[in-house]
């Protein structure tokens, strides 16, 4: 292989490496949803190929030399960031997940919203057009007062904050 054909494919091999390194960048941000394993299984082809052809050019041969270099960088880089993905720890999404969890809520506990129904109504349909009673639960011993079954020995319940849902539209008669 000759100088301007390898040196061709040198730069071809920094845009496909510059190419990799953003999709890379997507793939942690949550843009794309599967990681580019295989681009980065034709980089480093592609990689072993120029480095089985030797060229007598020292800039070419120090310009390969310094992708590789950048290649491995990036690759412990993008290794360790996916297994923090992983094991849960990758930091932009624990930010995220702070953001998005609500304020009330906290970590690891049980959030259930529970909507009583009373059986003498039929269908669950309000007849005076009062709504249902609803109450946020944090543990099964709150579930369980609520509902006035058996409680086991464990901490005192939290206050369920009763909550009402929106009266539902009357229905329009049947038409016959």
């Amino acid at each position: 292989m000759d100088a301007p054909e390898y040196a061709a494919q040198v730069e071809d091999l920094e845009k496909k490496l510059e190419r990799l390194r953003a999709l890379y960048e997507q793939y942690f941000t949550g843009i794309e949803r599967l990681e580019p394993s295989m681009q980065r299984k034709a980089l480093e082809r592609k990689i072993a190929d120029l480095r089985k052809n030797r060229v007598h050019n020292t800039a070419l041969r120090f310009r390969l030399q310094a992708l590789v270099q950048r290649y491995t960088t990036l690759l412990t880089y993008w290794i360790r960031v996916c297994r923090q993905i992983e094991e849960g720890t990758y930091k932009r999404d624990l930010m995220r997940a702070g953001r998005l969890a609500p304020p009330t809520a906290a970590a690891g506990a049980l959030q259930i919203d529970v909507v009583v129904v009373d059986p003498a109504r039929p269908g669950g349909e309000p007849p005076d057009g009062k709504p249902q009673e609803t109450a946020r639960v944090r543990s099964l011993d709150d579930l369980r007062a609520l509902l006035g079954g058996p409680e086991e020995a464990g901490p005192p319940p939290a206050e369920a904050a009763p909550r009402h849902a929106p009266a539902s539209p009357a229905r329009p008669p049947p038409e016959g």
